[in-house]
């Protein structure tokens, strides 16, 4: 779970990936579904209420506007414009 929780932490995703192969030698593959989904919510809003007052509240809408280019998020030109 250490192994998930980092990379959940470094990319935000993934976590079931690691977690997945190794519970279930621990415990039934249905507990092991259960017991990841709880743990996964609960250090998600871990991660999250530190950083919620960074966050802009204006939902999604932004990127499907006609001219809008998604890779200029990747370059790091933000979402400003």
């Amino acid at each position: 779970m250490a192994a998930a929780s980092l990379v959940l932490g470094l990319a935000g995703f993934g976590n079931g990936l690691v977690a997945m192969a190794f519970l279930p030698y621990f415990m039934p593959s249905a507990t092991a579904i259960a017991v990841l989904t709880i743990y996964t919510i609960v250090l998600a809003v871990a991660i999250f209420v530190p950083v919620r007052r960074h966050l802009a509240p204006r939902g999604g809408a932004y990127l499907l506007e006609p001219g809008r280019d998604p890779g200029r998020l990747l370059v790091g030109e933000g979402l400003d414009g």
